[in-house]
């Protein structure tokens, strides 16, 4: 399968994906810093040859994706909550021929207030809900293309040669404080892995108490 990661952040989505078996990813990031940093752990991977990182905002960036003929199996967006980009990414891809026949698109958001369960594309095509999960104050949709969605021809991504995957996790967090529960799933997961990368994102709005 072939993965886009929206408002990618440290890309964990994208990269635990490649790591249970997707066969490319592509990461979108506005901020600079942040895709550096992405691009940083993707080599640190070795995920190189099975990744693309673009360094702008999602709008302009899926219209140059679809104008290559790229198609997805599955989209994973995690927009600000505080904003209506879920509602923009939605209809976006409503309309869009990058999703393919049968792929889903999940979307993190705020577990407060409404969220449709069918949206339209301005040019046609739809997105219907399957589930709805809530964990807290958040909530993950998955969405599926409706039956008068666009098919559209599609050019898939160039053929990579790809070395075999060691059986790897990545336990992504801020740890902000680290806990017991934390350390156990540490430990359990050394068990069960090859390999287990703890990636720590600094919350970067929460002031220090101490010197």
């Amino acid at each position: 399968a072939d993965v886009l990661d929206l408002f990618a952040g440290t890309g964990a989505f994208g990269l635990e994906a490649l790591s249970r078996g997707a066969r490319h990813a592509t990461f979108i990031e506005r901020d600079r810093r942040v895709a550096e940093a992405l691009r940083r752990n993707i080599e640190a991977l070795g995920l190189a040859a099975q990744t693309k990182v673009h360094v702008a905002d999602w709008q302009p960036a899926l219209d140059r994706i679809e104008s290559a003929g790229v198609r997805f199996q599955l989209v994973f967006a995690d927009p600000p909550y505080a904003s209506d980009e879920a509602v923009r990414c939605l209809t976006a891809l409503a309309s869009s021929s990058m999703l393919a026949p049968g792929g889903w698109v999940i979307v993190e958001h705020a577990a407060r207030g409404s969220f449709a369960q069918t949206y339209r594309g301005p040019a046609g095509g739809r997105l219907d809900c399957l589930d709805r999960r809530r964990w807290g104050d958040t909530a993950a949709s998955i969405f599926a293309r409706g039956p008068d969605a666009p098919q559209g021809p599609a050019r898939p991504l160039a053929t990579r040669t790809t070395t075999p995957m060691p059986n790897l996790a990545i336990y992504p967090g801020s740890f902000d404080p680290i806990t017991n529960g934390h350390v156990f799933i540490i430990k359990r997961a050394l068990e069960v892995f090859d390999k287990l990368i703890v990636a720590i994102a600094r919350n970067v709005q929460k002031t220090s108490l101490f010197e």
